[in-house]
């Protein structure tokens, strides 16, 4: 039946989706970890909120929000592991946060409770020890006076004076600066998710390009070989009956375990992906010598699994280039699809096999 031929095409599609979508959200979790995004991004939103330099420094070293160092410790001549490690973060940050400013006296606290926040801001205006000690006798006009004497930034100084200066207590001072840090996080909350967005269209891309995970071949490939087909939906059922299994121990960027699991955990996932038999991957295979044990799905000439169709010699150029036009709009399609996440393709996924048509015979 070709609507049941067309929906097995999809579970094959999306089944693939799934499992590199599981791959990507693993390989950004090392990669957050390694660098160090959500602190970096925690440190821009607190530098955006507080735009005053000298109470900014103050707030961002104070030892309860501890976002920068506050002293940095002298380092001895970097060896040469230590240099190509930095070479390699520096060529990782350029390639997955090319917009997000990186130093290196950022700590690693990703997280700065409201009230904590709003205590330290407190005390950085009053800065009166006394005053600090029985902090209940301020009066909001007091404080306000302070932070006047405090903040030299203007547009920061009229910001927190409109904030305060409808706050009756001091306790209601804080609230509405624990409202203010709560809103200015919410902002950054959705800037970081968007940076993690671009993060898995350019880790799915990368995966893509060197497993060969393209989207035009697969979705040929499934509907010219029955076999592969059934292959993929037989597949998919099984990752249906495991996914609550599989989506509890799939990491988060917020948790994601120590970096060597993660990466443990990326190696055996793709081994799992290849352990399937999908038309992914690559192999090389000159068309005009000898044969091979491979398993061939299509014409080792225009088979685009073949390795020796991407080198530019091996064919006429209007040739090679639709060869490669077609590679690329394939590897695109996998990295947009991948950046949905496996939940969304779960719930396709669920859909497709209840919708399937029952087999004859």
């Amino acid at each position: 039946m070709i609507g049941s031929a067309i929906i097995d095409v999809g579970i094959g599609l999306v089944l693939v989706y799934i499992l590199i979508s599981i791959i990507v959200t693993q390989m950004n979790s090392v990669l957050v970890n390694l660098l160090n995004l959500r602190a970096e991004h925690l440190r821009d939103g607190l530098e955006k909120l507080i735009t005053d330099p000298n109470l900014r420094y103050e707030l961002l070293t104070h030892p309860l929000i501890n976002v920068v160092q506050s002293e940095m410790s002298l380092q001895q001549k970097p060896s040469l592991a230590k240099r190509i490690r930095s070479v390699l973060r520096t060529f990782l940050e350029l390639l997955f946060a090319p917009r997000l400013t990186k130093r290196s006296d950022t700590t690693n606290t990703s997280y700065v409770a409201p009230t904590v926040f709003a205590d330290v801001m407190i005390d950085a205006l009053v800065k009166n020890p006394e005053l600090l000690a029985q902090l209940q006798n301020v009066q909001v006009p007091q404080l306000i006076e302070l932070l006047k004497a405090r903040v030299d930034d203007v547009n920061l100084e009229r910001t927190l004076e409109a904030l305060l200066s409808t706050a009756s207590t001091i306790d209601e001072a804080k609230m509405k600066l624990v409202t203010w840090f709560n809103n200015g996080m919410d902002q950054l909350s959705n800037v970081f998710k968007g940076h993690v967005q671009y993060v898995s269209f350019m880790v799915g891309l990368l995966l893509a390009v060197v497993l060969n995970i393209d989207t035009v071949y697969m979705a040929q490939t499934f509907w010219n070989d029955p076999s592969t087909r059934e292959l993929a939906v037989s597949a998919a059922q099984t990752i249906i009956r495991d996914e609550q299994r599989i989506l509890t121990q799939t990491p988060t960027t917020e948790n994601s375990g120590n970096l060597s699991e993660s990466v443990e955990r990326v190696q055996q996932s793709i081994a799992d992906l290849f352990d399937m038999q999908l038309p992914i991957g690559w192999y090389n295979l000159d068309p005009n010598v000898g044969t091979t044990d491979l398993i061939i799905l299509a014409d080792p000439k225009t088979d685009g699994r073949n390795f020796w169709n991407i080198i530019p010699t091996n064919h006429s150029l209007p040739e090679w280039f639709g060869l490669l036009a077609a590679k690329i709009v394939g590897w695109v399609l996998t990295a947009l699809a991948v950046m949905q996440g496996s939940d969304f393709w779960f719930n396709l996924l669920r859909q497709l096999t209840n919708n399937k048509p029952p087999q004859n015979g």
